[in-house]
């Protein structure tokens, strides 16, 4: 279950192992299954469920983040490989979103045109710069078959009387080599 931890941000994760079991059952509930009910929608996102300071520094383990990602890309490809052969003009990214893993999630675009425009945002309250990944190389494994861009992702924050700071996340964009 996905869930937020507005009141204990930074108290102690309780119940890692069965929280990440469930993870794992909700990304093997995609083996063999495709959406195509919803192929009528423009896009469809799966956000990873689980409770944020499972995830997200500084309650967070690298072991937790690196079981949390594995999950992550066992439903990714158990998306692809159930995709119908009428259905392969539909893109499916995973979007790992990191240091914060919270944001991560797969995203089937149904429409190839909202896909693009996705990626290419550029105005007053939102950014998307694609950056290369340079020598630091990639915070977490990834399966061979994979293209990865990094794409930095700026948001404004309002709050109501006056516009702050840029709020800066870089997101993985995880892409099929076969699509």
């Amino acid at each position: 279950m996905r869930r937020i931890s507005f009141n204990r941000p930074k108290e102690k994760v309780r119940g890692a192992e069965r929280r990440l079991k469930a993870l794992d059952k909700w990304a093997d509930q995609f083996d063999g299954y495709f959406p195509y009910e919803w192929s009528s929608e423009r896009y469809l996102d799966y956000k990873i469920p689980v409770l944020d300071r499972l995830v997200d520094p500084p309650t967070t383990r690298k072991l937790w983040q690196a079981r949390a990602i594995q999950a992550m890309f066992r439903a990714y490809e158990h998306l692809i490989a159930a995709r119908p052969s009428e259905h392969d003009e539909v893109s499916v990214d995973l979007v790992l979103t990191w240091p914060d893993l919270h944001g991560s999630s797969i995203i089937l675009f149904f429409d190839e045109s909202y896909h693009h425009g996705f990626y290419e945002k550029d105005d007053e309250w939102q950014k998307r710069i694609p950056e290369p990944i340079g020598e630091e190389g990639l915070p977490f494994e990834v399966p061979r078959e994979i293209n990865i861009t990094r794409i930095k992702f700026m948001n404004r924050d309002y709050d109501g009387e006056e516009t702050t700071e840029w709020y800066t996340t870089n997101w993985y964009v995880c892409t099929s080599k076969n699509c």
